[in-house]
């Protein structure tokens, strides 16, 4: 961690190995760069990157408190501090309150990864990994938000799958591989009771705000590592073994329906977020990954 001012020790500003890219974190608000640095301490990095960073030389993600009109409270003008958060010096989100700010940094990191990685196709979903009889297994959880697609990522892990992302189903069209983006696991509030329920360990910090969930908290790999977990998040691509469309129906018992390879291709093709970057690629790779799980 930092141990001087954001804006005059950049230079000592942590970097964190994301996926294919680095991050680094710079805020005048303390509380909230150490929140980052306690959940992305498992991706901490001295070693430069072999892929260039998302930015260079300024911090990838920074944020910088914005005016905001005053806010009038027993007729007194009470000033109402907004923050924006900027990548690279470009504007990302705005007229955000404080307890939204690790959030929105979290999410951020996500934005940059989809803006600049074009070598991979990347998925909306879910992605463990473990160990099996017949080698290592990837296992894949395509689903949109609200699904539960991150909290059954974090029943797998808690049954001792090692955790890819809850974010991201990157695959490296070259090898047909996953790819660990290990960022730590947002949980919403509504999930908080089962998943504490599965002894994972939820980071609520000073009530953390996410734009249409509400309150959120995050589950770490180093806290999950903390609590004994043999292998709480991937550092190595893994063979995709198995696909999954989680759908969470209010009073429904548990089912499992066979999914149709070309049905099930299609269905990944609506939760990519950089098909365009593979406009002849992407559906030939997904029809041919479904083909053969």
């Amino acid at each position: 961690m930092p141990d001087a001012a954001p804006d005059t020790a950049r230079a000592n500003c942590p970097t964190y190995r994301v996926g294919p890219i680095d991050v680094r974190f710079h805020a005048p608000d303390r509380e909230s760069i150490d929140d980052l640095a306690a959940m992305y301490r498992h991706l901490r990095t001295h070693r430069p990157s072999a892929h260039p960073p998302i930015s260079s030389p300024s911090p990838p993600v920074s944020l910088a408190a914005v005016p905001q009109r005053h806010r009038w409270r027993n007729a007194i003008p009470t000033p109402l501090t907004r923050w924006a958060i900027t990548a690279d010096g470009s504007p990302m989100f705005d007229q955000l309150p404080r307890e939204a700010l690790v959030p929105y940094l979290d999410w951020a990191v996500n934005w940059r990864i989809i803006d600049t990685v074009d070598r991979w196709l990347l998925l909306h979903a879910g992605t463990v990994c473990q160990q099996g009889l017949s080698g290592q297994q990837g296992l894949l959880l395509a689903a949109a938000s609200g699904s539960g697609k991150s909290t059954l990522t974090a029943a797998l892990v808690a049954a001792g799958w090692s955790l890819m992302s809850d974010e991201f189903g990157a695959i490296d069209p070259a090898t047909r591989r996953l790819q660990p983006i290990p960022k730590p696991m947002c949980v919403k509030a509504g999930s908080f009771p089962p998943v504490q329920a599965m002894g994972l360990p939820i980071r609520t910090g000073r009530h953390y705000i996410k734009a249409f969930k509400g309150q959120v908290g995050y589950v770490t790999p180093a806290d999950l590592a903390d609590t004994g977990h043999p292998a709480p998040f991937a550092t190595d691509p893994a063979p995709l073994s198995a696909i999954v469309f989680p759908q969470r129906i209010a009073g429904h018992r548990l089912t499992i329906e066979p999914v149709a390879p070309a049905d099930a291709a299609f269905r990944l093709a609506r939760h990519a977020f950089n098909r365009h970057k593979h406009p002849d690629g992407a559906m030939p790779l997904l029809l041919d990954l479904c083909n053969a799980t």
